[in-house]
């Protein structure tokens, strides 16, 4: 379904300005940006996309249930009927286990949260696999906490090299911040 979603999307910006294409993505919230990067995602692989929706023994049937559901999409909009988009959506949400919902629900919240967090002031420190050593995220969140820095996210990840990238949001761009930067950054020469 990702699959098909995601060409979808990207029939519909080959139809568009590219400057309105840019715009939507530079403008959109969180759950704008989670379908662009499903697009932008299945697009790496786009060869395997295409050779699943080509042998999938459903793939027709669900691009026919999509263009029933199209069709009832537009006539309940053409109408206005008040209720049936709330009654779908909140019908599609029954369909989770009541406790799983409530982690995905949170789990949502906060990737929405550092979506909207990395779209302000961000740090972004690459470190090399001889770099990446216990204790190293202590020292970077230290470096800000000591300066009083007021941190909105912070997200350490190990990189398929074995090194790590940290990400550090901030409320503002500050001395003390680009301060701190700057102590981080000797670090990784």
């Amino acid at each position: 379904m990702h699959m098909i979603v995601a060409v979808l999307v990207a029939i519909v910006w080959a139809g568009l300005p590219i400057s309105t294409i840019r715009k939507a993505m530079e403008i959109g919230g969180p759950p704008c940006r989670s379908l662009i990067r499903t697009v932008l995602r299945v697009g790496i692989g786009a060869k395997v996309a295409e050779s699943i929706l080509y042998n999938h023994p459903f793939t027709l049937r669900i691009l026919d249930a999509l263009l029933e559901a199209i069709q009832s999409l537009r006539a309940t909009i053409q109408k206005r009927s008040p209720g049936v988009l709330v009654d779908w959506l909140n019908k599609a949400r029954s369909f989770v286990d009541p406790i799983a919902l409530k982690r995905w629900d949170a789990s949502t919240a906060r990737l929405a949260r550092w979506e909207a967090d990395t779209q302000e002031t961000i740090f972004e420190f690459h470190f090399a696999p001889k770099a990446n050593t216990i204790g190293l995220l202590a020292r970077v969140l230290q470096e800000f906490d000591q300066r009083g820095i007021d941190k909105t996210t912070t997200i350490a990840q190990v990189n398929p090299d074995g090194g790590c990238t940290i990400i550090i949001g901030v409320r503002g761009l500050s001395t003390s911040s680009t301060e701190a930067e700057g102590v981080i950054r000797s670090w990784v020469c």
